[in-house]
C-alpha cells in the first residue's frame, strides 16, 4: 500500500474453501512500525487491529465446529499471545431432552506471550449446560451453568497447575411484536422488538489471579458479578 525508507508495509491474505464445510484463511502483515499506519492513513485504518500473520483452518459442521490456528508474532511493539499451533473442538448446543441443551468448548495448544515471557501449553474445556423455559407466550427464562476446567504445563511459577472456575446466571427475553398493512407491493409489515437482560456470577477460581497465566479470555481467574441488556429491533 505505500513505503518509505524503513517504514514499509506488507499485507497478504488469502481464503481458500475447497468445500462448503471446510474454510482456509492465510494473512501475513509486516509494518515498519508502530505509528504506520496512523502517518500514512489515518483516515482509513483508524480503528483497524494491529498486525497479524496466522493460518487458519475450519472445518464446520452441523454439530460442531473444528479448528487448527498457527498465529506469530513478528512486531516486538505488539502484545498478542502466539499460538504454535492451537487445535479447537466446539460442540454446539445440543438437546439433552425436556428443554436442558448443552455445549462444549475444548481448546488445546502452545502459547508465547513474549511481551512478559508467559509461555505454556494449555489446554481448556469449557462445559456449558442450560435449560429453555417458557413460562408464558411472551416470556423466556434460560437459567445456565459452565464449568471450566484448564491445565498449564507452565504457570507463572513455572510449575505445572489446572485451574477450575465457574459460571452461572439467567437470561430473561420477552417478544413484543406489531403487524403493519403493507405498501409499495408488499402484503403485510411485521415489527418485532426483543428486549433481554441476562445475569451472571463467577466466584473466583481455584488458581490466584497470581499464578495464572493470562493469555486470553479462558483464563479470568477473578470473579465478578456481571448484567447485560440488549435491545433487538426486527424490521
Amino acid at each position: 500500500l505505500g513505503t518509505t525508507e524503513d517504514r514499509g508495509y506488507i499485507e497478504w491474505k488469502h481464503r481458500w474453501e475447497p468445500n462448503p464445510d471446510l474454510v482456509v484463511r492465510a494473512q501475513v502483515e509486516q509494518w515498519g512500525d508502530s505509528d504506520f499506519i496512523k502517518d500514512f492513513y489515518y483516515d482509513s485504518y483508524r480503528n483497524r487491529t494491529t498486525p497479524r500473520s496466522f493460518i487458519n483452518t475450519t472445518y464446520r459442521r452441523p454439530n460442531y465446529v473444528a479448528t487448527a490456528t498457527a498465529r506469530v508474532n513478528t512486531h516486538g511493539w505488539v502484545r498478542e499471545t502466539e499460538r504454535l499451533p492451537e487445535l479447537s473442538y466446539h460442540l454446539l448446543d445440543r438437546p439433552l431432552g425436556s428443554g436442558f441443551y448443552m455445549s462444549l468448548d475444548t481448546l488445546t495448544g502452545y502459547y508465547d506471550r513474549g511481551s512478559n515471557g508467559t509461555h505454556s501449553t494449555r489446554n481448556v474445556n469449557v462445559a456449558r449446560l442450560s435449560y429453555d423455559w417458557d413460562p408464558t407466550p411472551g416470556l423466556s427464562i434460560t437459567p445456565f451453568y459452565e464449568a471450566n476446567l484448564a491445565w498449564y504445563e507452565n504457570d507463572r511459577n513455572g510449575d505445572s497447575n489446572s485451574r477450575i472456575s465457574h459460571n452461572m446466571g439467567v437470561t430473561l427475553q420477552t417478544r413484543l411484536h406489531r403487524t403493519y398493512e403493507g405498501f409499495w407491493g408488499f402484503d403485510k409489515f411485521k415489527h418485532i422488538i426483543l428486549p433481554s437482560m441476562t445475569y451472571s456470577h463467577r466466584p473466583d477460581s481455584s488458581m490466584s489471579f497470581t499464578e495464572t497465566p493470562r493469555f486470553d479470555n479462558y483464563d479470568n481467574t477473578i470473579g465478578q458479578s456481571r448484567l447485560e441488556t440488549k435491545l433487538d429491533n426486527v424490521f
